[in-house]
């Protein structure tokens, strides 16, 4: 398969996780520490050991300062997170700005993620199954939070925007010639967002961490990187 239809076929998967969470809801949260705490470990993976190890190789025109992005994007968003969470407690318009803010996080990272994946993919059937692994499951668990915090049918209005999104930056990747300083400034966002989601959603409660789950979610990363150099 080529390079267009393998990531199409990520891109419909992340789309199919957005979809399955509304009617797996009840099942999903019985098992929602050990799921939470896999995908936590299956994204840290992604993040250091693919994400990072592809920013260190960039040459692009931003060159080192793509790792002042990463933090920039990492601060940005916990600031952020912090101030409308601190308003929800004090007025409705700090809860609906709260909501806002969520939803439009979620569909700038999804859109990220399609449009940057023609470069930080590499085009071979297990690394494509690590990138579905490791995001898809923190889709799941991120979806899971907006459901838990905001309700069913919230969560069923934002998952057609994220779904958009997805398909946008799928597209625009490949109908645009993309420079490489912009493809390195947005993954080093998305590391950035990534980092902040993973220990502000998914281990933010250390009380509902499991350690098993969460260092298997890396180790069965690491091992799907360590295949893919081989096919």
């Amino acid at each position: 398969m080529d390079a267009v239809g393998l990531s199409m076929l990520v891109c419909l998967a992340l789309s199919t996780c957005h979809f399955s969470v509304s009617p797996l809801h009840k099942k999903l949260h019985l098992h929602r520490k050990p799921v939470a705490s896999f995908s936590g470990g299956a994204a840290a993976g992604y993040v250091f050991l693919h994400l990072f190890p592809e920013l260190e190789a960039s040459h692009a025109g931003a060159g080192t300062g793509t790792h002042g992005v990463v933090l920039f994007g990492f601060v940005l968003l916990y600031s952020i997170d912090t101030k409308l969470r601190s308003k929800t407690r004090l007025a409705d318009d700090g809860a609906r700005g709260y909501r806002v803010l969520r939803i439009g996080f979620a569909t700038v990272y999804s859109f990220l993620i399609a449009y940057t994946m023609s470069e930080n993919l590499p085009l071979t059937p297990s690394t494509a199954l690590a990138f579905t692994l490791a995001l898809g499951l923190h889709t799941l668990s991120l979806d899971m939070k907006l459901i838990d915090e905001f309700g069913h049918a919230t969560h069923r209005s934002s998952r057609l925007i994220l779904t958009v999104a997805l398909l946008s930056g799928w597209l625009l990747s490949y109908l645009t010639e993309i420079p490489e300083v912009l493809v390195d400034s947005a993954t080093a966002m998305m590391a950035g967002f990534i980092v902040f989601t993973v220990f502000s959603e998914e281990l933010q409660d250390q009380k509902n961490i499991r350690i098993f789950w969460f260092a298997f979610g890396a180790f069965v990363y690491f091992m799907l990187e360590v295949i893919s150099r081989y096919w």
